[in-house]
């Protein structure tokens, strides 16, 4: 599969994929939410979105899973999975 990067501002369409991506603030790590379970070498589960967790408008990520993965697990799964990341200027 592909990482995809789309930039909202520009007016371009989100592009589906099964993974939402974001890549930490020094660039180490990526923080996804999917409803795919992940696992192995370098990807750590971090927990599943609950009603309790997030606001109201936000209830369709109710049951998504969120992960820390390094940058050669990020690698493996753009390889297997179809990914998507925002991107602002």
């Amino acid at each position: 599969m592909a990482h995809q990067s789309w930039y909202p501002v520009m007016r371009e369409e989100r592009p589906e994929a099964e993974i939402d991506a974001c890549l930490s603030h020094y660039g180490r790590h990526w923080f996804l939410r999917t409803r795919l379970v992940l696992s192995g070498r370098g990807v750590e589960f971090l927990g599943e979105e609950t009603a309790e967790t997030l606001v109201p408008e936000a209830a369709h990520r109710i049951g998504e899973r969120r992960y820390k993965v390094t940058e050669r697990a990020f690698e493996r799964i753009c390889a297997a999975h179809s990914v998507r990341s925002e991107m602002l200027l």
